[in-house]
C-alpha cells in the first residue's frame, strides 16, 4: 500500500534540483512580490468572488480576497464574471498582472457593484494572468505597474 507522501513524490516529473533553471521557475519571484503587496495575514480563498460558471478542470479560475482587494488568477486567459460587491470598496481599481514579466497594467477604475465580465490580454497555454482588484481608497500600489 502507498503512502500518501509517497504517491505525491510519485506524481512529481523531476526532480526539484533540475528545475531550478526552467523558464517557469524564476517567474515565481514576480508572484511573491504581489502576493507581499498586500496584507496577507487576513487574506483567504474565495470562490464566491466568481460568478458561477463552468470552467474545465485544468482551467479552473480561483480567486482569493483580503482586506479591500481580491486577487483572481486565470490560468488560460479564460474570461469570468467577477461579483465586485465581494471588494467592499465604493470603487475599484483593476489591474492585469503578468506573473511571467512581474509586470502590471491599469485596466481602469470602475463602481464597487455589480458584476462585471473580465478577459485577460492573451489566452491559451502559458498565458496566465491575474487581475488585481483594489479598493482605490486604500492607495495600494500593482507591482511593476507600466
Amino acid at each position: 500500500m502507498k503512502t500518501p507522501q509517497r504517491e505525491a513524490v510519485g506524481l512529481a516529473r523531476n526532480n526539484w534540483n533540475d528545475v531550478l533553471d526552467l523558464p517557469g521557475a524564476w517567474d515565481l519571484i514576480h508572484a511573491r512580490r504581489l502576493i507581499e503587496s498586500r496584507p496577507f495575514l487576513s487574506r483567504i480563498p474565495d470562490q464566491t468572488v466568481i460568478a458561477p460558471a463552468y470552467f474545465p478542470e485544468t482551467d479552473q479560475v480561483v480567486a482569493t480576497r483580503g482586506e479591500g482587494y481580491a486577487f483572481i488568477y486565470f490560468p488560460t486567459g479564460w474570461s469570468a464574471d467577477i461579483l465586485l460587491d465581494k471588494i467592499d470598496a465604493r470603487s475599484i481599481n483593476a489591474y492585469w498582472f503578468d506573473p511571467r514579466k512581474g509586470e502590471s497594467k491599469l485596466l481602469g477604475t470602475f463602481p464597487g457593484t455589480g458584476t462585471r465580465k473580465f478577459t485577460p490580454p492573451s489566452n491559451g497555454r502559458g498565458n496566465d494572468w491575474i487581475l488585481i482588484l483594489d479598493d482605490a481608497s486604500r492607495g495600494y500600489k500593482a507591482p511593476g505597474l507600466k
